[in-house]
C-alpha cells in the first residue's frame, strides 16, 4: 500500500514540472518571435532608409553631371568662340601686310601660322556657313600669298649670287613662310631652283659634247663633288634643313644624268662593249655608294621630312639613290652574259680538243672542272655586281646550258670509250659490262680497261660527284643572290641529274 502511494506521489511531482516546462517554452518562443518581427521591422526600415539615399545619391550625381557637361560646353564655347575671334582677327591682319609693300614675310608667316592653328579647332563647326565663308576667305588669301613667295623665291634664287647673299633675310623669311604652306609650294621653287643650278652640267655633258661618253664617265661624277662642294658653302644655310636641298640636287643630277646615258646608249648601241659597260658600271654604282654614305652620314633622324616625298630615313636614303643612274644599264646588261657565253663556248671548244690527252699520276680530278667553276663564281660576282634581276637569271641559264655541255662532251669524252655509243655514263658502263670490260676481270691479263683507262675512269667518277656538289652550291648561291621574285625560275635539277647518272 506504501509503494503504491509513492508512485502516485512521484507521478503527480512529474505532471506538475512537464507543465511548468511547458509555460516556459511557449514563453520563450513568443519572446523569439516578437524578437525576430521587431528584427524584420528595423531591417526594413533600414532597406527604406537606403534605398531614399541611393536615390537621393543618384539625383546628386545626375544633378553634377549635368554641371560638369555644361561646364564642358560652357568652355568648349568660350574657346570656339576666341578662335572665331582670332580668325577673324588673323584675316584681317593678313588683308592688311598683303598690302604693305615692305613684304613683312616674318609678320605674315607668325600670323598664317595662327590662323592654321585656329581652322584645325574649328572643324567641327564648319558646317556653320558664316564659318565657311571665314574658313574659304582664308584659304583664298594663302593662295594668293604663296604665288608671291614663289614668285620672290624664284627671283630671289635665280639673281646674282652676290645679290642672293644680300637678301639672305628676305629668303629665309620667305622660307620661313613657305614651310607653312602646302608642300608642293616649295616643291616648285625647289625644282626650278636645282634646274638652274644644273644648267652648265646638262650643256657641258651634252650627248654631242666627247665628255658625255661612257669612256668619261669619271668626268661627270668629278663635276658634280667640286659642284656640291660649292653650292653647300653658298646656300647650306640658306634654307630649312628640314627642306633638304642638297639631296634634291644630287638627285636631279642623278636624274639628269641618268635620261643623257640612256639615250646616248641607244644612238651609239654598236660603240658599247663588255669592257666599256662593266667599267661604266663600276664607276656609277661606285659613285651612288658614296652618295648614299654621305647623306647617310648627315641625316638627322629627329629632323621632320620638307614634304611627303622627301628622304626622312637613312634607309629612305639608299632607296632613294641606289640605282638611280646605274639603272640605265640594264637594257644593256645581256652584252655581259653574251661574252660569259662566248667565253664558255671557247673554253668548252679547247677541253674538247684535249679530252683524250693523257692524264699526269696522281690526278683526281679533272682540271677542267675547277677552272669552269672558277670562271662560273666569278661571272656570278660581277653579275651581282651589275644586276640582281633578269641579266642573273639570263645568266643562270648560260651556266646551265654549259654545265649540260661539260658533262656530255668533257666527261662523257674523257671516259675510255669516247661515249661512242652511249647517252649517258649509264649507258656507257652498261656497254662496258656487256662486253666484259668491267667486272672480276680489271686486274687480269683479258681485261679490255688497262691501268690508265681505268684510272681515267676513276677520275671522271670523281670529277661527276664534285661536280654534283658544286652544282647544288651554285644553285644555292644563285638563289640568295637573284632578286626574290625570280627565285623559282633557278632550277638545276636536270643538270645535277646529268652528273648523278
Amino acid at each position: 500500500g506504501e509503494s503504491a502511494s509513492s508512485q502516485s506521489a512521484a507521478a503527480t511531482n512529474d505532471d506538475g514540472g512537464s507543465s511548468d516546462l511547458t509555460d516556459d517554452s511557449c514563453t520563450a518562443i513568443d519572446a523569439a518571435r516578437a524578437a525576430i518581427a521587431d528584427l524584420f521591422d528595423r531591417m526594413r526600415d533600414i532597406k527604406e532608409r537606403a534605398d531614399r539615399s541611393e536615390a537621393a545619391v543618384l539625383d546628386l550625381t545626375r544633378d553634377i553631371r549635368r554641371l560638369d557637361t555644361a561646364k564642358r560646353n560652357l568652355t568648349g564655347s568660350i574657346t570656339a568662340l576666341n578662335q572665331v575671334v582670332i580668325l577673324i582677327n588673323g584675316v584681317d591682319e593678313m588683308k592688311a601686310l598683303m598690302l604693305r609693300n615692305d613684304r613683312p614675310y616674318d609678320a605674315l608667316a607668325q600670323c598664317l601660322g595662327k590662323i592654321h592653328e585656329v581652322t584645325a579647332g574649328l572643324d567641327r563647326f564648319m558646317d556653320i556657313p558664316q564659318l565657311q565663308q571665314l574658313r574659304n576667305e582664308a584659304r583664298s588669301l594663302e593662295a594668293e600669298l604663296s604665288g608671291r613667295v614663289k614668285t620672290e623665291l624664284r627671283d630671289l634664287l635665280t639673281g646674282p649670287p652676290r645679290e642672293l647673299q644680300q637678301q639672305r633675310g628676305q629668303v629665309e623669311a620667305c622660307c620661313r613662310l613657305a614651310d607653312l604652306m602646302d608642300f608642293r609650294v616649295r616643291t616648285e621653287v625647289l625644282d626650278k631652283f636645282v634646274q638652274q643650278q644644273l644648267a652648265e652640267y646638262a650643256v657641258l655633258f651634252e650627248e654631242t659634247q666627247e665628255a658625255a661618253w661612257l669612256t668619261k664617265i669619271d668626268s661627270r661624277f668629278g663635276w658634280m663633288k667640286k659642284f656640291v662642294l660649292g653650292f653647300e658653302e653658298r646656300y647650306a644655310r640658306l634654307f630649312p634643313s628640314n627642306w633638304r636641298v642638297t639631296q634634291r640636287l644630287v638627285k636631279e643630277f642623278c636624274d639628269i644624268t641618268r635620261s643623257q646615258l640612256k639615250v646616248l646608249m641607244q644612238k651609239r648601241a654598236k660603240e658599247l662593249d663588255v669592257k666599256l659597260l662593266l667599267f661604266a658600271v663600276e664607276r656609277t654604282r661606285l659613285f651612288e655608294e658614296q652618295v648614299v654614305t654621305a647623306f647617310k652620314e648627315k641625316e638627322d633622324p629627329s629632323s621632320p621630312a620638307a614634304d611627303p616625298s622627301a628622304s626622312s630615313t637613312q634607309q629612305a636614303a639608299e632607296q632613294l639613290f641606289t640605282g638611280a643612274i646605274s639603272q640605265c644599264f640594264a637594257p644593256h646588261l645581256g652584252l655581259y652574259t653574251d661574252s660569259v657565253d662566248r667565253n664558255l663556248a671557247e673554253m668548252l671548244q679547247r677541253w674538247t680538243q684535249d679530252v683524250s690527252a693523257p692524264l699526269d699520276r696522281g690526278t683526281e680530278l679533272l682540271p677542267s672542272c675547277a677552272d669552269l667553276f672558277m670562271v662560273y663564281k666569278n661571272s656570278l660576282k660581277t653579275c651581282a655586281k651589275l644586276s640582281c634581276g633578269q641579266p642573273m637569271l639570263q645568266l643562270a641559264r648560260v651556266f646551265a646550258k654549259y654545265l649540260r655541255e661539260y658533262a656530255n662532251k668533257i666527261l662523257l669524252g674523257s671516259l675510255p670509250t669516247g661515249g661512242r655509243n652511249a647517252q649517258s655514263a649509264k649507258d656507257l658502263f652498261r656497254e662496258l659490262m656487256m662486253s666484259g670490260g668491267v667486272g672480276g676481270g680489271f686486274f687480269s691479263e683479258s681485261t679490255k680497261l688497262s691501268n690508265d683507262d681505268l684510272s681515267r675512269v676513276c677520275v671522271v667518277i670523281c670529277t661527276a660527284e664534285y661536280c654534283l656538289e658544286t652544282t647544288n652550291q651554285l644553285e644555292a648561291k644563285l638563289r640568295e643572290r637573284i632578286n626574290e621574285q625570280l627565285t623559282g625560275q633557278v632550277d638545276l635539277r636536270s643538270e645535277k641529274d646529268n652528273f648523278h647518272s
